[in-house]
């Protein structure tokens, strides 16, 4: 049986939420505790807007993904793709809120919080490769998702320790400019090979 691209944006719909839902209960867990606990750390305001944030952005991609499964083939591609941005903002908002907890728990040793850092980088890094070097077309794709995940790991974490001034706006405008570029480019063959399905 052949796959169309809906066929497996629906399958990873499907697990998406499960994954999403796994997510969202260790949000909730997370910002219960901070909510009820006497001890605030020094970036406590920072952890619980990132997971107030994260809870509603989650379940949003949850029900995002379902539309995937009955909307027309001509809609599926703009319901994915709000989807996995919401997805992605949730996951990189809890990711950080994880690394500013270890971060303010142990501030003797901040390496921990930088160790899980660079693992959650290194990993999505790893991720990418593999994926690129299955399939080479897909580097667009990955140049804007890695450059965006990069974006939202420096935003809510890096500037949220050290402060507005640690932003570089030559790195930063670069940084857009290859998210606009490629995302673009990315888009443009995404939605022909979409189109070259429905034909």
């Amino acid at each position: 049986m052949d796959y169309t691209p809906k066929d497996f944006a629906e399958r990873k719909g499907q697990v998406r939420i499960v994954i999403n839902s796994f997510l969202n209960a260790f949000c909730i867990a997370l910002l219960a505790y901070y909510l009820n606990s006497d001890e605030t750390g020094e970036h406590s305001f920072a952890i619980i807007l990132q997971l107030v944030v994260s809870i509603p952005v989650l379940f949003t991609s949850s029900l995002l993904y379902t539309k995937v499964a009955y909307r027309p083939h001509s809609e599926y591609f703009i319901w994915n793709r709000v989807a996995w941005h919401s997805h992605t903002i949730g996951y990189f908002a809890l990711m950080n809120a994880i690394f500013l907890t270890v971060f303010d728990s142990e501030p003797d040793k901040s390496w921990l919080a930088w160790t899980f850092l660079g693992i959650t980088i290194f990993l999505t890094l790893v991720y990418a490769f593999i994926d690129v070097y299955l399939k080479f077309e897909r580097i667009y794709e990955k140049i804007w998702k890695e450059s965006l995940y990069v974006l939202y790991i420096y935003s809510g974490s890096v500037v949220a320790i050290y402060g507005l001034r640690t932003i570089n706006l030559g790195v930063l405008g670069a940084l857009l400019i290859l998210i606009i570029i490629a995302g673009a480019r990315s888009y443009e063959l995404e939605r022909s090979n979409n189109k070259n399905e429905e034909s």
